[in-house]
């Protein structure tokens, strides 16, 4: 009977221990997964049962990159998580709940390091634009280049070779092709360009509607990013281009150029050089 009672004192024992521990744990969970401040991203090191094993601060004004060391022996996945706009955020359970229902985590195996590229709030307009048509280029295979338009009255004060009218329809073509990128250093991209400007006749009726001219250039250049740098330029390109009417040599001109081109942007303002 005495030891019954003593093994049932130590189950007892052992029991409250326990549950302190657990909740002792979940709270420097939760309080660990908990936005303060001006904190704006966390990473989330979890295990393959999504027990978290690690929560790490990300300070997104001060860097837009971290590194990551990574077990080598077992399978992890890693997630990023920000604050949720909501009323009522998620507790930590909820969030791992979350997770696991929205698989918003990516899988790491066997990896010494990874690096992430954060997204900075300090992104111009600018280079979101740029973003924003690589991705378009992704999907489509080939990205604006220069601006496409299209004038239908375009007036000369004065008539040139073969122009009958002098009000007529002015347009431009260019686009792009990313050929390689990161190319002997990060970021580094070469681009094939091609633009081409034409002024058609439109309402010259008598004469068919003829085009005028067209001027066709092709080019090919390397494109560089300067936002990590404190320089005033956001990007720099620089590369050859040809331009040329394709006419015969009577009516032929062209001419060739290396040149390279530093692009600033402020707010929505963009200006090249």
């Amino acid at each position: 009977m005495v030891w019954n009672k003593i093994l049932q004192i130590i189950a007892f024992v052992f029991i409250c221990s326990f549950n302190l521990w657990a909740n002792s744990s979940k709270d420097k969970l939760s309080d660990s997964l908990e936005f303060k401040n001006d904190e704006k991203l966390k990473v989330l090191i979890l295990n393959e049962n999504m027990e978290v094993l690690e929560v790490i601060k990300v300070d997104t004004e001060k860097t837009n990159q971290l590194t990551l060391n990574l077990p080598k022996d077992k399978k992890v996945y890693v997630t990023f998580v920000q604050p949720q706009e909501a009323e009522s955020p998620m507790d930590s359970n909820q969030l791992i709940s979350s997770l696991k229902q929205e698989s918003l985590h990516q899988s790491l195996a066997k990896e010494d390091s990874a690096i992430y590229e954060v997204e900075s709030d300090k992104k111009t307009p600018y280079e979101g634009r740029f973003k924003r048509n690589e991705f378009m280029g992704g999907l489509l295979g080939f990205e604006p280049d220069r601006f496409n338009y299209i004038i239908p009255m375009n007036i000369s004060s004065s008539k040139e070779p073969n122009q009958n009218k002098q009000v007529e329809t002015k347009f431009q073509i260019s686009i792009k092709k990313k050929l390689l990128d990161d190319l002997f250093a990060q970021d580094l991209d070469l681009y094939f360009a091609y633009t081409q400007q034409s002024f058609w006749q439109l309402y010259d009726n008598q004469n068919s509607r003829p085009f005028r001219e067209s001027n066709y250039e092709p080019s090919l250049y390397f494109s560089y990013p300067l936002e990590n740098y404190d320089l005033f330029f956001n990007r720099i390109n620089f590369g050859y281009l040809h331009q040329s009417n394709g006419g015969d040599l009577s009516h032929s001109h062209s001419w060739d150029r290396i040149f390279a081109e530093g692009i600033y942007s402020y707010g929505n303002f963009v200006a090249s050089l």
